[in-house]
């Protein structure tokens, strides 16, 4: 859908696209998950991953707002500012396999839960249904 409206030159479309998936993702995913289960969220998330979150959405007003910003007769999205939102991914990535490192060496003294098969298969098409 976002490649279809970029490229008949709707990126209005595809952006909206996008930032409403994000919220979808973020608030009813999270949310309905949160219902179901209390999430523990750990000091390192507040501190690090909502920032960056909060971060990324600050940049994407800034960057598609050249009305407001740059006095522009209209906002267009150009490459320079691809490369900005790539170059902050990148950024977010190494932050991520840090992460992930950090906790792997941590659980690697913990003992797994081990669930069935059958659980883990309902749960999977329960997921994909989802």
């Amino acid at each position: 859908m976002n490649t279809i409206a970029s490229a008949q030159g709707n990126a209005a479309i595809a952006v909206g696209n996008i930032v409403g998936s994000n919220i979808a993702n973020i608030f009813l995913i999270l949310g309905i998950s949160a219902v179901i289960f209390p999430l523990a969220v750990e000091k390192s998330v507040v501190l690090k991953e909502i920032p960056l979150s909060l971060l990324a959405a600050l940049l994407l007003c800034v960057l598609t707002n050249d009305i407001w910003i740059d006095r522009d007769i209209s906002s267009h999205r150009t490459r320079i500012d691809g490369i900005v939102f790539i170059f902050f991914f990148i950024i977010f990535l190494c932050y991520s396999f840090g992460a992930v490192k950090t906790i792997g060496a941590v659980k690697e003294h913990a003992p797994e839960k081990q669930h069935g098969v059958v659980k883990l298969s309902l749960l999977a098409i329960f997921g994909l249904g989802g």
